[in-house]
């Protein structure tokens, strides 16, 4: 812990970054697998940068979970994502990115409500390749518990977030992005607004 706390402090010391915008919202077409189970839906998403470092998000989204072959009714799912993080830059186009966050998905199959919630940690780098075109990659670990399984509901997750995106303006952006993990994997397709 104390070594994450260290690095934190010297990463708060860095410049401000003059890459990828810290301010903007968008929505999103989101997909998504666990096993045999498919989910599809849409989330809207926002991050304020502030401080010339730091940066806070939000998402909510709402999906429709399929269930898999081995369940004979789906469910409708309601995923919330916060978090707060640093965003210091590397060099005149790329930023340092270290995200902690709380992570919760509602999960409703008409009979029962349970959910899946967890604490994440998240870094990685984002880079501006040029005016129009961004990329970032991140590795994300997650301690959390699953309410829906029983037994052992406590998890560890491990996985890789890789997205990038296109300014039609600076204002104006398509992206994907997808988290690539050892229980899940999420892919969405989003429209920007930035404002910074």
């Amino acid at each position: 812990m104390r070594s994450i706390v260290a690095a934190a402090a010297l990463l708060a010391s860095g410049t401000a970054a003059a890459g990828a915008p810290w301010t903007y919202v968008d929505v999103s077409l989101v997909t998504g697998n666990s096993g045999d189970e498919k989910s599809i839906g849409g989330a809207l998403r926002g991050s304020f940068g502030f401080a010339d470092i730091w940066h806070v998000g939000l998402g909510v989204s709402t999906f429709e979970n399929d269930g898999g072959k081995d369940k004979p009714v789906g469910s409708d799912d309601t995923g919330y994502d916060l978090y707060v993080g640093l965003n210091p830059a590397l060099t005149s186009n790329t930023d340092m990115v270290i995200d902690l966050g709380y992570t919760s998905v509602e999960v409703d199959d008409g009979s029962t409500k349970d959910d899946i919630n967890g604490i994440y940690l998240r870094a990685g780098p984002r880079v501006m390749l040029s005016e129009k075109f961004e990329i970032s990659g991140y590795l994300v670990s997650t301690w959390g518990q699953d309410k829906t399984q029983t037994g052992q509901p406590d998890f560890t997750s491990l996985g890789l977030q890789v997205g990038g995106g296109y300014y039609f303006t600076p204002a104006v952006s398509l992206g994907a992005d997808g988290v690539f993990t050892d229980r899940d994997d999420i892919f969405n397709i989003y429209l920007r607004w930035s404002f910074n």
